[in-house]
């Protein structure tokens, strides 16, 4: 299994047979004094991370990975990274693997996401690897923001790549239910609760 940062990463896609809940919501706070406009304000420094995860594991090695890793998290208590499979940066040029940097198309990341520690972490989803990398700092400019990570990329990062936020989450339960459609096949659906403000 792959760690970053001293968590692992569960790089397991799901299945895709029903559609995934993906939602982002914030803890609001709303002051409505009745005449006028509301007061909104947040919480929370940046919005939770939710998805829907759907697990089909297929013969009995499968359901033992699927076991093992479920008893790893023992419920809600051991967090773990994941990828949000979204477009989340769009890259503005290739980057090659001696660079430590990323040029991305402009998008308000440094001004906007880069200010919380929770969105400082992407997976660079290349064919047949995943790069796990930590923004250390973000400029932007007219048209293009700069990212400079913390290590170099190791590997050629051509345009069109996905590159996503990595986030740390919890599972959204303790108990989480196996079916069993017979002894080889197992699914188990389950919820992810990003953490924000517990990523290092």
């Amino acid at each position: 299994m792959t760690s970053y940062l001293g968590f692992d990463v569960l790089e397991r896609r799901p299945n895709m047979r029903e559609a995934v809940t993906d939602v982002s919501p914030r803890s609001l706070a709303i002051h409505d004094p009745g005449l006028g406009a509301r007061e909104v304000q947040a919480r929370d420094l940046a919005p939770a991370f939710q998805r829907s995860h759907l697990w089909t594991a297929q013969g009995l090695q499968a359901i033992a990975d699927l076991r093992t890793w479920l008893a790893a998290r023992r419920g809600r208590v051991v967090p773990f990274w994941v990828s949000t499979l979204r477009r989340d940066l769009i890259l503005a040029a290739p980057a090659d693997a001696a660079d430590a940097a990323l040029t991305i198309e402009a998008s308000g990341y440094a001004r906007f996401a880069h200010v919380h520690k929770a969105r400082r972490h992407l997976a660079i989803h290349l064919p047949g690897v995943t790069l796990y990398r930590q923004v250390a700092t973000a400029t932007a400019s007219a048209a293009t923001e700069a990212l400079a990570l913390t290590s170099a990329l190791g590997t050629p990062v051509p345009l069109g790549t996905l590159v996503s936020y990595l986030v740390l989450c919890r599972l959204d339960a303790d108990d989480i239910e196996l079916v069993w459609h017979t002894d080889q096949l197992v699914e188990a659906a389950l919820t992810f609760r990003e953490i924000p403000e517990e990523a290092p």
